[in-house]
Formats: C-alpha cells, structure tokens, sequence
C-alpha cells in the first residue's frame, strides 16, 4: 500500500507539538508494517527538501505562512510521479481541501476544529481567516472519512454534518519506552506543579499564575512553566505583577530527557487550555506517576479519568483551579490514591495500538471505496 500523507509541520520541525507526534507515530507503525508511506511537510529553517525519518519520506516545501496554498503544487508535482491508494489530509490548522485535487479517497485526521475558540489566539483578520475556512469542510470532504483523537472531536465534527458513519474514534498513545517510572519511585520534598506544552494564548497559562497565590495559602509549592511560545512575555510580566518570581520558573525548550525528569518530580501536572483535541501531556505526566488537574472542556475531559488520574476544574475559574490543586496536595493518602490512579490509566494509551487501529481503519476505507 502507498500512502501519501499532508500535514503543516512534520516531526523535525522546531515548532512541532502534539499533532505532528500524533501523526508521525501513526506513519511510523505503518511504515514499519511493510507500507509506502510519503509525508508533504512546510520547510523549515535548516530542512531538508526531502528527508527520511523512521521509515518515511518526508517532502518539504513552502513557507508557513503559505504552505496550503503551496501544497497544492507540491501534491501535484509528487502525484504526476507516484501513484498513492489513498491520502491522509491533517486537518489541525486551515484545511488542505485536498479532496478537491487528488482522485484518490480522504482520510482527514482531526485533533480538534478551532470553531470561535481562534479568536482568543490570534488577531481578528487572521482568526476570521481561520473560522471561515473550516467552514466549507462538510462541503468539500462529503466524500472522505474522519479519525478524531476523541469523542468531543467526534461530537464537534457530527454537529458540523458528517455522517456518523463516516467519523471514527482512535486516541493517541505514548511512548512507554520514554515515559515511565519504576513503582518505588519517590518524589521531592518540595512540591512542584508543572505545564508542559506551547507557550500560546489559548492555553490559558495565565490561571495557573493567578491560582498560585490562593494555592500558597495553603501549600508551599513551586511553579515551572516549561515550553516556549508567543504569550511567554506576558506570562512574565503577569508573575512579576503578582511578585511570584521567586516561585515560577520558565525552563524554555527543553529536551525530552529533561521534559520527562520534571513530569517526574512533579507533584501535579496542570492544564488550564480552552480547547484541546486530547491533551497528549496528561498521558505522558500520568504514565511518570503525576496526576493532572486540567480544565473542563473538550479534549482534556477525554483524557483525564476525573477522580483517578486526576482533577477536572470548571475553565476560567481561579478558585475552582487553586482548590483542585489544593485538594489533591493537602492529604498524602489522597495523593498517593491519585498516582496509582494516573499510572493505571496511562497504561492503556500505546501508540501502537493507534496504528494498528488505523491502518486498520485504512483497509475498511479502501474496501468500500473500491
């Protein structure tokens, strides 16, 4: 089977996240399966045109600015040479609509569809941008199959008019290879809450700023802030308002040895975004023995088994969030109760099993298109 895959970012780029980790490991099982896989990436500074990774071609071309109206030519310049059984169309940012210029049948991955949630992101031109161009998907992907990370994707993509039929279910994994911890492990003294993940308006890092006050009350803990983005200034500057210097910290970048011995010797990971497709670095806290407290809303309600793994708090409300931190750090038993609840939910989520899933889910679509 060929398969030829198009996604904004591929798993080298810098700005990379959890998307391009979704689909890349989703490549990654199928290649190692014996299948042609091809991925059509933007360029980036320092990229290659063209590159293999674990077992995949990887085309790249274009800037970000404009690499969906780029692909269009990249496509058709990789079709007039190769022939595929089916393209993969990952939708997490403006859609390719690449069923209007390949023949072959549509798989659109979905993380999450933005909808009006763009608007607290970006500027309002671009956002309108945004909102307009998710429109038309109904219309131009009519024919094409859906995967979603979850069911409130799944939910969203129904509500927007796809067939029921025609949108399936397979959530992320990870690597339990990378993120894990041996039973006995012990955690510092000192109690640290983490957020992992890009430094962007939308994740609302700022709740967990101004919930830290509150949560000091009644808990001598620390805060790092780990990840780069463009509201990383204004997060500093509202920590120096508060005067919280000497209890945050911004790691910036950090390597993914680095990443997993903070999930490590944290006490609780934090969440705080206002739309997710799933929330890949609840997972991968849990599986490094940290419970999580994330905001309610969707994505992050699939991922998180509220009262196990961890806490649900109602989004936008400080008191809320500082009390579920409060909660879960307060009582050591209760606590203890909450880790062995996060490693045990974390045990089910391999990638592994997300490729056989959709591979599998390939074959069915390649059988009824026939």
């Amino acid at each position: 089977m060929k398969i030829l895959a198009l996604n904004w970012r591929d798993i080298k780029n810098p700005l990379a996240g959890g998307a391009e980790v979704h689909l890349h490991e989703i490549l990654k099982y199928i290649a190692k399966q014996g299948h042609l896989v091809t991925q059509i990436s933007t360029m980036f500074p320092g990229g290659a045109s063209e590159d293999f990774i674990d077992g995949i071609r990887v085309i790249r071309g274009g800037g970000e600015l404009y690499f969906n109206y780029a692909l269009y030519f990249l496509v058709k310049k990789e079709l007039a040479k190769n022939r595929y059984d089916i393209v993969i169309d990952d939708i997490n940012k403006i859609p390719f609509f690449s069923p209007l210029y390949v023949k072959t049948p549509v798989l659109a991955v979905i993380p999450h569809i933005f909808g009006k949630t763009i608007y607290n992101e970006v500027d309002p031109i671009s956002a309108t941008y945004v909102y307009f161009s998710e429109i038309p998907i109904k219309r131009v992907y009519k024919n094409s199959f859906f995967e979603v990370i979850s069911d409130s994707t799944r939910d969203d993509v129904i509500r927007r008019g796809i067939p029921r039929n025609k949108v399936k279910t397979i959530v992320c994994g990870i690597d339990h290879n990378t993120y894990n911890i041996t039973s006995d492990y012990k955690k510092p003294d000192k109690k640290t809450i983490v957020y992992v993940g890009r430094i962007k308006k939308y994740k609302s890092i700022q709740h967990i700023i101004l919930s830290l006050p509150r949560v000091l009350e009644k808990i001598n803990a620390n805060l790092i802030i780990v990840g780069e983005g463009d509201y990383k200034n204004a997060l500093k500057k509202l920590t120096t308002k508060l005067h919280l210097e000497k209890h945050i910290k911004f790691t910036g970048y950090v390597s993914q040895k680095e990443k997993v011995k903070i999930l490590r010797e944290a006490y609780i990971s934090v969440y705080p975004s206002l739309i997710e497709g799933w929330g890949l670095v609840n997972i991968e806290a849990n599986a490094c023995g940290t419970p999580v407290v994330a905001s309610n809303v969707p994505g992050l309600r699939d991922s998180v088994n509220n009262g196990e793994s961890g806490l649900l708090y109602e989004y936008g409300n400080i008191n809320d969030l500082a009390s579920k931190i409060v909660y879960m750090l307060e009582d050591d038993k209760r606590y203890t109760n909450f880790r062995r609840g996060a490693l045990k939910w974390a045990k089910q989520f391999k990638w592994e099993n997300t490729g056989k899933e959709t591979l599998a889910y390939i074959e069915q679509i390649l059988t009824e298109s026939a």
